[in-house]
């Protein structure tokens, strides 16, 4: 785990940098390394808090102590990243083709995907979320009975 989070960082180090190159070499988006740089980062963040709460998650099943309310609040925090990790991209990227009008088929077929994938991991993990909380109350119920 320490090397994903070790390798993010330097992801995150590393983004800024490219951004600022591609707007070197490309003139139409010269003007916003910047903002894209800064989406860049912001998108590894939420991939990072995906990391973190799965992690925590994992650790906490390990630890026998899953079926708690903090449990449900780093389920709610993997979602809602997945929804940043998917939505940032596809704001770069409409931005790309629908303002700035750069781009083709590539993209558009990427940020097809890009909001495919991420509305259906987002409903996916909206309804884990419902599973979980029917495990939560069962189990609670069960302790009770026991």
């Amino acid at each position: 785990m320490a090397l994903v989070g070790i390798g993010t960082l330097l992801l995150q180090l590393f983004l800024p940098w490219v951004s600022f190159e591609i707007g070197q070499t490309s003139p139409e988006v010269q003007h916003l390394w910047l903002p894209y740089a800064v989406a860049s980062v912001i998108t590894v963040l939420c991939a990072q808090l995906i990391l973190i709460s799965v992690w925590v998650l994992v650790s906490r099943f390990a630890d026998g102590k899953l079926f708690t309310d903090q449990s449900l609040s780093w389920i709610n925090t993997i979602r809602w990243a997945v929804l940043g990790f998917a939505a940032i991209p596809a704001l770069v990227t409409g931005h790309l083709l629908f303002i700035v009008k750069l781009g083709g088929l590539d993209l558009i077929l990427f940020l097809f995907a890009d909001l495919s994938l991420g509305a259906a991991a987002f409903l996916l993990l909206t309804v884990l979320r419902q599973v979980f909380c029917t495990a939560k109350a069962e189990h609670a119920e069960l302790a009770e009975v026991i």
